[in-house]
């Protein structure tokens, strides 16, 4: 239990996105900064699967 020894959150991660693609993401917030994050998953999801061949 990590929390009892060093109780404060840690503020970095280190371990990179796995799933996303950051430039595609950086891009697509870049062409519509206005959109919800659902939006952007459903975008994803579709692209994902027009990818893997489901």
């Amino acid at each position: 239990m990590r929390w009892i020894k060093i109780p404060d959150p840690k503020t970095t991660r280190n371990k990179p996105a796995t799933r996303i693609n950051m430039e595609r993401l950086a891009q697509d917030v870049k062409n519509y900064p206005d959109a919800y994050q659902y939006e952007r998953v459903r975008a994803y999801q579709a692209a994902a699967s027009q990818h893997s061949g489901h």
